[in-house]
């Protein structure tokens, strides 16, 4: 267990770490706010508790009784069978959010927006030193109420060497951070050829490290399409006969460089612990494979995948 939560801890610095050099999160303290909340006397206290924790988790502001710099109504108000949630701090035009469905996910969902927009045009806040910037409170929010999972697939790929297709079955294992309906994760993708190919060049072996960026069309659906892109390095490596002035025979050939994938699928059982997916990808090097010694491969190679996995 320790093992694990060492792993995670890593995994998530990765993702987060390699975009704080991009631009710097300064930091600021918090503004204190006193709470104030109404609602019917059923959900009042769970309703009191549910802002409460979600005003500390706001990059800028942190839940407080006494001390206050700013003041935080918010109203749960019943029209028929639809609710509304209203907030407002201090003296600022009160925002109005409708909350989308009965229970308790869709009234998060709907206070997370309530307070986004209401705590995120706070003058205080707006007003105070090394505020937060979009980017900023975009990883805040990734880091504090994201959920983590690991991904494994196993894939089918189809490669154009040489005028035919190499076919290559591999392996993905991924760590992902998800929050609302956007996803990042770190993966690592082996593809590695099982046949003899006597006579002709082949893709053997791809290997991929990367980073993930997956947008899915729906935050709340237990099916929902999904489209990403991912970045990092490939390896490529090919076997196959050699230049016949070279002495013949057969021989290898590998090269690594920067790549670039497009895919899109569908995941399944959002709403549960583990969820299952499928989809496509089209992997793009970003670089030739030119075998200018032994002249056993010379071109550009791109790979089609098809892949079907699980997160939990």
């Amino acid at each position: 267990m320790k093992t694990k939560k060492i792993f995670r801890s890593s995994a998530f610095l990765l993702i987060s770490g390699s975009v704080a050099v991009v631009e710097p999160v300064q930091a600021q303290e918090k503004v204190a706010t006193c709470v104030v909340v109404e609602g019917p006397a059923s959900e009042l206290d769970a309703l009191r508790k549910l802002v409460q924790s979600e005003v500390d988790r706001h990059p800028s502001h942190r839940a407080v009784t006494n001390g206050c710099a700013v003041r935080l109504k918010v109203e749960l108000i019943e029209v028929g069978s639809d609710r509304f949630l209203t907030g407002r701090v201090g003296g600022e035009v009160p925002q109005r959010v409708h909350v989308e469905g009965p229970g308790g996910k869709p009234l998060e969902s709907a206070l997370d927006e309530l307070l986004r927009i209401v705590l995120g045009n706070d003058p205080v806040a707006l007003k105070a030193p090394g505020g937060q910037s979009w980017f900023s409170e975009k990883v805040f929010s990734l880091k504090e109420r994201g959920r983590s999972t690991f991904d494994l697939a196993f894939l089918e790929s189809a490669s154009p060497v040489v005028g035919s297709l190499t076919f290559d079955p591999g392996i993905l294992l991924g760590f992902s951070r998800e929050i609302e309906s956007w996803q990042v994760g770190i993966e690592g993708l082996w593809a590695q050829g099982l046949h003899d190919h006597p006579g002709s060049v082949d893709l053997d072996t791809l290997i991929r490290v990367q980073a993930a960026l997956t947008l899915f069309a729906s935050e709340e659906a237990d099916t929902s399409a999904f489209a990403g892109l991912s970045l990092g390095i490939a390896h490529q490596r090919f076997s196959g006969p050699r230049a016949a002035e070279l002495g013949g025979g057969d021989g290898a050939y590998s090269v690594t460089g920067p790549a670039a994938g497009l895919r899109g699928g569908v995941e399944f059982f959002r709403t549960t612990s583990m969820r299952a997916f499928a989809f496509g990808e089209v992997f793009l090097p970003i670089f030739w494979a030119d075998d200018q010694q032994a002249e056993i491969m010379k071109g550009w190679v791109p790979t089609f995948s098809l892949a079907a996995g699980a997160r939990f």
